[in-house]
């Protein structure tokens, strides 16, 4: 099935030179159109670029139960799920009837929004910033997360400082800020919260590490049994940061996604446990906490730093990770039963791995075989 409508070339050459193809991918896509679902590189769902890193997709949807993820570039080499995650769980949407939905996704943060939960805002209703540091190029604070966490960045002097934010329709807010050091600072706006946060790069992103393979930051590193106390550790640039503490959720499992489980912290529940300062170490602080899982199944954890920033895990999953503002993707801790026991006959098991897809034969011109090869 082919498309064709006015102005169809020139979008398609304004895409081209964007240099990134962002599809919307998933069970949505033969709604739209494309031949087949769950397929990167068919461009009938390719997403618009509308400025600022954020693009968007419009379409009708039926009613029904739909999945899907962004996909980068024409394969699944690049993608990103659920909380902005790389190759990260798929997305559902549930319609109760017929229904117009715009989708959204933000190149900058990764995040995935759709108009059924979220609403985009234009320019005009966009909060402004404005302060005693003088005139700003361009005052409107983005919605980057797509989370209604507003942000701007600007260059300042060391120093204290009055900003004022003013959302179109709400009383600004107005309040004192102190800046560390010279630099870029980037000024968040939680519109939920009616909050405003500074960042100005105190909490040095270089010194904050944990790693979760290493027993110096988890012990144990492995899968624990219930009831058995876990230690966490994360280190710091000394004296950037004042207070710390561990956020740990147990995940609720969903099923039906496309995957074979998609963990899903935020549904599940989730108890904060205060970090103490155990000790600093040349130019690093040292805090720890501990916790333990009182029941079996997929937990995760994170670190909330001076209230304002987050260290959790990155895109390569365990190991170590990564500072943001906020929507860091939770280190995975697997703790199982108490009573599990493994199987007498598994323990010297040989156990096979077999996908019957890749043995395709998908192109016949790089057979090699011997002809009196066989495959038993």
């Amino acid at each position: 099935m082919t498309y064709d409508y006015a102005g169809k070339d020139a979008e398609e050459k304004a895409l081209a030179a964007e240099g990134r193809s962002i599809v919307l991918t998933g069970t949505v896509q033969s709604k739209a159109g494309a031949a087949k679902d769950w397929d990167p590189s068919d461009t009938t769902t390719r997403m618009k670029a509308i400025g600022h890193d954020f693009y968007s997709y419009k379409m009708k949807l039926p009613a029904g139960t739909y999945y899907y993820k962004i996909s980068v570039n024409g394969s699944w080499a690049e993608n990103y799920g659920l909380g902005g995650n790389f190759d990260g769980a798929n997305v559902q949407l549930t319609l109760p009837k017929v229904q117009e939905v715009t989708f959204y996704y933000n190149d900058k943060s990764h995040h995935i929004a759709d108009s059924t939960s979220y609403t985009f805002r234009a320019d005009k209703d966009l909060p402004v910033l404005s302060g005693s540091f003088g005139a700003v190029d361009d005052p409107l604070m983005r919605d980057q997360m797509l989370d209604n966490l507003f942000q701007k960045t600007i260059p300042l002097q060391k120093g204290d400082y009055t900003v004022t934010v003013k959302m179109p329709g709400e009383d600004a807010l107005t309040q004192q800020v102190n800046v560390a050091k010279d630099g870029d600072v980037t000024f968040y706006y939680d519109s939920k919260a009616k909050r405003l946060i500074a960042d100005d790069g105190r909490i040095r992103e270089d010194k904050v590490y944990h790693d979760s393979w290493s027993t110096n930051y988890r012990v144990p590193f492995e899968a624990v049994k219930e009831g058995t106390p876990v230690k966490l550790s994360l280190a710091t640039g000394k004296g950037d940061v004042t207070s710390a503490k561990l956020v740990v959720y147990k995940a609720k499992i969903t099923a039906n996604g496309g995957d074979e489980y998609n963990p899903d912290y935020t549904a599940g529940t989730v108890t904060s446990y205060p970090m103490t300062k155990a000790s600093t170490s040349g130019d690093q602080d040292i805090w720890t906490a501990s916790f333990t899982p009182t029941s079996y199944g997929l937990y995760g954890y994170k670190f909330v730093l001076n209230d304002t920033k987050e260290y959790g895990d990155d895109a390569k999953p365990g190991s170590t990770g990564e500072l943001k503002m906020r929507g860091v993707k939770p280190y995975q801790l697997t703790v199982y039963s108490k009573d599990y026991k493994t199987p007498d006959w598994a323990k010297d098991a040989v156990c096979y791995q077999i996908f019957p897809d890749r043995f395709f034969n998908g192109d016949k011109s790089n057979d090699n075989a011997r002809a009196n090869a066989h495959v038993r």
